[in-house]
C-alpha cells in the first residue's frame, strides 16, 4: 500500500510533553494512528459522552468501554506538563493494525457502534423519509442516524456548508422504472422522495465527502476551501460548532488532527497526536482540511418536528440490531419498511429499493453505461457482489489471493460503493478476486443485517 510515511512516528520513542504548558494531554502515535488519536480526543471533549463513559460500571464486559474509561481517566488528569497518554488498550480492543493508515470517520462510527446505544445516544438522531405519490398520497418511515454525509459542492472556487446541506435534503423524483408502490393507489406511481430530521441529536456530526470516485482518475480528494461556520441553522434547530477533525494530504496518505473548543474554558485547542496547543477559530477560515464537523444543539429550540396529518406508515420501534446498522452514517437516507409484512410487499412490488435504483441511474450515467445496462441489472450485480464477497480488502501488493488480479481497475464496485452510501470510507474497497463482467445474478438469500466488510487502505 502506498502512503505518506512522513507522519508515522515510532511508538517506541519516549512519550512527549507539550512544548507549551497546556490544560489538555496528547495521545501517543503508535504507528500511523493519528486517525484514532483525533477521534478519541473529539469523543473525550464531548461532555455528555465523556461523562457516560466515566460513569460506566468498572466491571463491564465490554472491553472497548473499559479501555475508553481507562484512557478518559488518564486524560482527565490535566496536570500541566503531564506526559501524553498511550492508546494501546484501545488499539487492542479494536483490533487495529499499526502502520496502516485508516479513516477517522469510519473509526468514529466503529467506536459508537461498539460501545452500545446507551453510551452513544448523545449522537443519535432520527431521519424521516417522506414519499408523496403523483396522486398526492403521503407516507413516511423513520430511520436512526449518527452522522450525515454532506456532498462537497464547489461554487466560485469555494464550498459552503449551506450548499452541501441543501443538496443533502433536496427531494428526488422517482419515475419510469423507479416508480414506487403506493398503498393507497394499490399500484406503482411517480413519487417524490425527500427527507427531514424528525429527532435532532444533541451532537450532530457532519461528514464532508471530500473523497470521491472519479471514473477517469479513480479515487480523488476534493480539497476545495471552505469557511467552517461556527453556527448552523438546520431546519427548526440551531447548532454551534465545537470540534473539527482535519485531514491533510491525499487519498494515498496524510495526517489527522483535531481542533476542539473546550467546554470548561471555551478556548480552542489543536490536538496533534502527543502535542496539544492553544489556537483560535480563525484557523477555520478557508480550510482545505475540514473533514468531520461536530455541532452541539442549542437547547432552547424544539427538537422534534410536528407530525404530518397525512397517512403515514406505522413507525415501529427499531431493535438494537437495526440501530447498530441504520444508526451510522447516512448518505441519502434509504427507504426502510416499518413491518415485516410491508417489507415483503415492498420488495415484491418494487423489485428492491427504488431509492437505490434511482441512485444507480446516476452511477450508470457517470460510467457511460446508460442505455447499455439497466438499473435493475446493475442492482442484481451489486447484490450478488455483496453476498459473495463479505470480506473486502485492498491488498498492498496490488495482487489478490494466490496472485490473482484484483478488481482495482474494474469501476463497478468502487463507484457503486461510494454512490449507494455503504459504510463511510475515504477509500472504498475493491475485491480480492478477479470479477468477470458476466457475474451471475444474486442468490435468493439475503445478506445478514449489519454484515459489513472490514477495510484497509483508509487514512
Amino acid at each position: 500500500m502506498d502512503f505518506n510515511m512522513s507522519h508515522i512516528k515510532d511508538p517506541k520513542k519516549k512519550r512527549q510533553t507539550n512544548q507549551v504548558p497546556c490544560l489538555y494531554r496528547g495521545l501517543d502515535n503508535r504507528g500511523a494512528t493519528c486517525y484514532l488519536n483525533a477521534t478519541l480526543q473529539v469523543l473525550f471533549m464531548t461532555k455528555a459522552f465523556r461523562e457516560a463513559v466515566l460513569g460506566a460500571p468498572s466491571d463491564t464486559d465490554n472491553i472497548l468501554v473499559s479501555a475508553l474509561k481507562e484512557i478518559f481517566e488518564e486524560l482527565s488528569n490535566q496536570a500541566r506538563g503531564a506526559k501524553s497518554v498511550s492508546t494501546d488498550g484501545i488499539i487492542r480492543s479494536l483490533g487495529i493494525q499499526r502502520y496502516v493508515q485508516q479513516d477517522a470517520v469510519e473509526y468514529f462510527h466503529d467506536i459508537l457502534e461498539k460501545v452500545g446505544p446507551d453510551l452513544a445516544k448523545v449522537f443519535s438522531g432520527t431521519l424521516r423519509n417522506i414519499r408523496i405519490c403523483s396522486e398526492k398520497h403521503e407516507s413516511h418511515d423513520d430511520s436512526p442516524f449518527k452522522s450525515l454525509q454532506i456532498p462537497v459542492i464547489i461554487r466560485d472556487g469555494m464550498f459552503t456548508l449551506a450548499d452541501g446541506v441543501n443538496k443533502y435534503f433536496e427531494s428526488t423524483k422517482l419515475v419510469a422504472d423507479d416508480q414506487m408502490y403506493c398503498d393507497t393507489c394499490d399500484k406503482k406511481r411517480d413519487t417524490e422522495w425527500s427527507c427531514e430530521i424528525h429527532k435532532y441529536p444533541a451532537i450532530l456530526p457532519l461528514h464532508l465527502k471530500r473523497f470521491v470516485y472519479d471514473y477517469r482518475r479513480g479515487l480523488v480528494k476534493n480539497d476545495c476551501p471552505m469557511d467552517v461556520p461556527l453556527h448552523l441553522s438546520l431546519q427548526k434547530q440551531k447548532y454551534s460548532l465545537y470540534a473539527v477533525i482535519n485531514h491533510t494530504g491525499s487519498h494515498l496518505g496524510g495526517h489527522y488532527t483535531a481542533v476542539i473548543q473546550s467546554f470548561t474554558d471555551n478556548k480552542w485547542y489543536r490536538f496533534n497526536d502527543s502535542r496539544v496547543t492553544v489556537t483560535d477559530e480563525s484557523k477555520l477560515k478557508r480550510s482545505r482540511e475540514a473533514y468531520l464537523l461536530l455541532y452541539q444543539k442549542n437547547p432552547w429550540v424544539e427538537d422534534v418536528r410536528e407530525e404530518p396529518r397525512t397517512k403515514t406508515a406505522e413507525p415501529g420501534e427499531p431493535g438494537e440490531a437495526d440501530r447498530a446498522e441504520c444508526g451510522g452514517a447516512h448518505d441519502k437516507p434509504q427507504l426502510k419498511s416499518v413491518s415485516k409484512e410491508k417489507q415483503l410487499n415492498h420488495r415484491r412490488r418494487n423489485g428492491g429499493s427504488a431509492a437505490k435504483l434511482s441512485l444507480l441511474v446516476s452511477v450508470l450515467e457517470k460510467m457511460g453505461l446508460s442505455g447499455k445496462v439497466t438499473p435493475a441489472q446493475a442492482k442484481k450485480k451489486w447484490d450478488n457482489l455483496k453476498k459473495k464477497y463479505k470480506e473486502c480488502k485492498y491488498p498492498g501488493s496490488g495482487e489478490g489471493v494466490s496472485g490473482k488480479p484484483t478488481a482495482a481497475t474494474w469501476p463497478w464496485f468502487v463507484q457503486m460503493d461510494e454512490v449507494l452510501g455503504q459504510r463511510p470510507s475515504i477509500c472504498p474497497p475493491v475485491l480480492i478476486a478477479s470479477i468477470p463482467m458476466d457475474t451471475p445474478g444474486p442468490s435468493a438469500a439475503e445478506e445478514p443485517r449489519g454484515e459489513r466488510g472490514r477495510r484497509e487502505g483508509r487514512r
